[in-house]
This record gives structure tokens, C-alpha cells and sequence, in this order.
């Protein structure tokens, strides 16, 4: 890529694998993006994080250059141009495989003229519950904006860190540091500024756990529906105008069709259904379903749910670890059996459902297909605790992390729990999951939602796609929260 190229990319508003090529001496990185919008990076950080594995993950991180642009690189800590032309070579490789496309995806970059972020810390230390404790402290002094991205991660050497997760510049985030050590001082809490490292995220306030009934409980068969409220339009039309505007737009395109569904899980009734029981690509949304064969099989005795498997589980859900999915399902016995117990045990659940192919290191997958529907009702019996180890089913699917459907719909509040797990191809773009808010009684009311939006072709340009599909799944979880809000007297 010449100079002026280059230069002409960074005026551009969303990009992909575009930096400067390392030409002089001096410490190297790989970068992978460069983009406008702060979420744009996030969201693509999450796909690296998929594709790449999780080994390559704990070295990728946000960056900030001199031009505005955020931007993904894997950091090297002073590595030589060669190791950065090498491991580039690499990335690029398994991403176009992955995503297609003709641009570079990923390229040696000098170690300069772009900063690290920054975000305030309130402690560290190896006692998860005594942050967990801390985290309710500090939430209530500082209030709605700073709990949204207020978060327990796990750092090195066992320790855990009470972090609001801002992504600013240093000379910013020490100026908040000082703000909020100034507001907790009397709450014996300190703050100071830390490097953003991109550590797992352990909690935060969409995983601290919506009270659902024990499973197996025989009232969840029968649910007690009282004066349930009407919604004043139709949720179906208003999605359905939405998604024909974002066609006019060319942010919905003709190649591309889509699935939504809706479904109050308080009063057992569907509430908006848009091409439902049309098979989808699963891409990593088929990962709870594997997860369910496996559990089907440990409750009949064949397996032992124990650390290992729980690590594995874990990585899978909420890393979409790819290894570890391929683990799962080869454990219990190929694509082939996980569909096997999923049609034969569960019928009424699976309607659309075929799953017929392993994912694969770099997540290119395109074979295994499921409904709208099909996940609904799989979310449904999971809340209900219809199926073997719900409860664990639920713990996994709350785990922290950046999701389709909360995370950047502005309109829905902090306090809302939710459990989902998204999927991505450079064919699919897609999340399924259940919100659980607050009512202005204190009460909770639960609702699944799913979207999918799936391309007839690879996209051309992977990462300002998934963003922008992203961002259209988002909009509509956003006008669906706005729908219910009234009829259901949501905060």
C-alpha cells in the first residue's frame, strides 16, 4: 500500500485492516482496523477474538491515533519488524479464509503515533466478592452512566479489578480518577487511572443475575397470566417498517434477508414474528444448542459435568471459543449425534433445526441452520427450566460480554440482565438472547428477542458489515424495548 493510499484511508469512516505498512527500524504491532467510531472497534475486537482464538486475544487492544480513529492491534511489546511482518502474515491469512474479502486484514504497523487507552480503576486485588460488594458502592455514588460500563475483570496473576471501562485518553481519565476519588473518598474507596488491557470481563450489570424460579418447579408449567397488557401497535409492523427503511437506505441490501421474533416470557405469548420459522445459518448461535446436547447427555449419565468441561463451556459461550465448541461436540460424538438428541428429545423444540457440520478454528461456517423459532422456544424452555441443567444454561448465557441487543441500544437502561449469545459470518450477522428489565413496580419482566440477518454472498468488506448489520439488530432491540416500555410500565 503506497502513502498517499494510506493517508487517503485514514480519512475514511469506517476501515478495515488499513494501517501503514513498518518500513523503518524501531518496535512493530499488528494492526487490524482503524475506524471512526469507538463501537466499531469494540465490535470487531470481539470477531478477532472468535477467529483468532483466545491466545491471540489477551494481546489485542483498543488504540486511539493522532487522526481520531480507534483502532485493533495486537501488541508486541517492543517485538522487531520481522516478528510483526510474520505474525501479520499469519492473522491475514486465517482472516481472509474466515472472512474473504480483498484488502489486507491484518498488517505490520510501527509502534507509534497512536496512544493507549485509559480507564479508572476503584480496586485490585485477589477477593472477587469483596469487588463484587464494592461494585454496588461505587454504582450507587456514581450513578447510571458510569454502571453501564462499570465492570470485575480478571487480570494477572489471579487478582480481579473494579473498572469503569471509559476508553479514554490519559490526560481525561486521570481528570475522572481524581473526580471519583474525591466522591468515594468517604466510602474509604480509591480511584486512579489503568491502562486499558482488554481482561475477561467476570461482572458487571447485565450479568448480576435476574431471579427466575428453580427449575423443575411445576408452577413455571402453568403461568398465571392477569390482565396481561396489549402492546398499542403492532410490533411486527413496526419492525418490519424499520427493516424496509434500512433497505432504502442500503443498510439492509437485496442479497440480505431477515428473521425477528419477539416473546414475552412473563405471560408465555408471542409478540412479533417476522419470517420465524425460516432456517438460518446458526454461525456461533448454535453454541447453546451444543451445550444442550452435551447436558442431555450428562444428566443421562454419560458425562461428568466437572471443571474441565465447565472451563471448556465457559470459553465457548462466552469467548465463542471455536476450540472449544468443536471439544463439545466431538465429546459428544459429531454434528451428526448433537442433532441426533436434539430431535429426539426435544421435538417441540427444535423444528428448523440442522446441524451438520463442526465449527472450525477460524469459525467459517455456513452449514448448521436454525429458526427464529427454534431459538425462542429453546430460550423459553431454558428460562422455564425445561430442559437438563437450565440453571447452568442461564449462568452461561449471562456471563459478561459485548452483545446485539443491550449493549449500544441507548434506550434501554442499565439494570436490564441479559442472557444471549450472538453469531457472525461474513455471511451472517445474528443474536439471540433474553432481556430481563425492570418494571416501576420493582418487578422484573423478561422477554426473548432474536435477530438474523443473513447475506446470499461473503461481504466484501467483513468488518464495516457485521458493524453496521450489527448496528441494525441493535435499532431494532432498541424499538422494541421503546414499544414495551408503556404497556408494561418498564423504568
Amino acid at each position: 500500500m503506497n502513502r498517499r493510499r494510506f493517508l487517503a484511508s485514514l480519512a475514511a469512516t469506517s476501515l478495515v485492516g488499513l494501517s501503514t505498512p513498518a518500513y523503518a527500524g524501531g518496535q512493530f504491532d499488528v494492526s487490524y482496523l482503524w475506524a471512526s467510531e469507538r463501537s466499531h472497534a469494540l465490535d470487531y475486537l470481539v470477531q478477532l477474538k472468535e477467529t483468532l482464538g483466545i491466545e491471540v486475544a489477551v494481546h489485542l487492544e483498543v488504540v486511539l491515533n493522532t487522526n481520531g480513529l480507534y483502532g485493533v492491534v495486537y501488541n508486541l511489546h517492543g517485538g522487531s519488524r520481522q516478528q510483526a511482518r510474520r505474525l501479520a502474515s499469519e492473522h491475514d491469512r486465517a482472516l481472509r479464509e474466515a472472512f474473504g474479502g480483498n484488502e489486507a486484514l491484518a498488517l505490520p504497523i510501527t509502534d507509534e503515533g497512536y496512544s493507549r487507552l485509559y480507564n479508572v480503576s476503584y480496586g485490585l486485588g485477589p477477593n472477587f466478592d469483596a469487588l463484587k460488594e464494592r461494585y454496588g458502592v461505587v454504582s450507587h455514588i456514581l450513578g447510571a452512566g458510569v454502571t453501564a460500563a462499570l465492570f470485575v475483570e480478571q487480570t494477572d496473576h489471579g487478582n480481579y479489578a473494579l473498572v469503569y471501562k471509559r476508553y479514554g485518553d490519559l490526560d481525561s481519565t486521570r481528570t475522572v480518577a481524581n473526580q471519583h476519588r474525591r466522591l468515594l473518598s468517604s466510602h474509604g474507596i480509591d480511584a486512579s487511572f489503568i491502562q486499558e488491557r482488554n481482561n475477561a470481563i467476570v461482572y458487571g450489570a447485565t450479568s448480576q443475575g435476574a431471579p427466575v424460579p428453580p427449575d423443575n418447579d411445576a408452577s413455571l408449567s402453568s403461568p398465571v397470566v392477569t390482565q396481561s397488557p396489549q402492546i398499542d401497535s403492532n410490533l411486527s409492523d413496526k419492525i418490519n417498517d424499520f427493516i424496509q427503511n434500512k433497505r432504502r437506505a442500503g443498510l439492509v441490501s437485496r442479497n440480505e434477508v431477515t428473521s425477528w421474533m419477539v416473546y414475552d416470557l412473563k405471560n408465555d405469548r408471542e409478540l412479533a414474528a417476522i419470517h420465524r420459522d425460516k432456517p438460518r445459518q446458526c454461525a456461533s448461535m448454535v453454541k447453546p444448542f451444543v451445550a444442550l446436547a452435551f447436558f442431555h447427555e450428562v444428566d443421562r449419565g454419560r458425562f461428568v459435568y466437572g471443571p474441565r468441561s465447565n472451563q471448556k463451556f465457559t470459553s465457548m459461550i462466552q469467548h465463542s471459543d471455536n476450540i472449544a465448541t468443536d471439544w463439545a461436540i466431538d465429546q459428544v460424538g459429531g454434528p451428526r449425534s448433537v442433532q441426533q438428541i436434539l430431535s429426539r428429545n426435544y421435538p417441540q423444540i427444535f423444528r428448523n433445526t440442522s446441524i451438520v457440520e463442526r465449527i472450525g478454528r477460524n469459525g467459517k461456517t455456513y452449514q448448521n441452520k436454525a429458526s427464529a423459532s427454534d431459538y425462542t422456544r429453546f430460550l423459553r424452555a431454558v428460562w422455564r427450566g425445561e430442559v437438563p441443567y437450565a440453571s447452568e444454561i442461564r449462568r452461561l448465557l449471562n456471563l459478561p460480554g459485548r452483545d446485539r441487543l443491550y449493549s449500544g441500544a441507548p434506550n434501554i437502561p442499565v439494570g436490564t440482565i441479559v442472557y444471549n449469545k450472538t453469531g457472525s459470518t461474513s455471511r451472517l450477522c445474528g443474536d439471540m438472547g433474553i432481556l430481563v428489565c425492570q418494571d416501576k413496580q420493582g418487578g422484573r419482566f423478561p422477554y426473548a428477542i432474536v435477530g438474523i440477518i443473513e447475506k446470499s454472498v461473503r461481504a466484501t468488506s467483513f468488518g464495516s458489515w457485521i458493524y453496521k448489520r450489527s448496528e441494525v439488530i441493535r435499532s431494532v432491540s432498541n424499538l422494541t424495548y421503546e414499544s414495551l416500555r408503556g404497556p408494561f410500565s418498564l423504568t
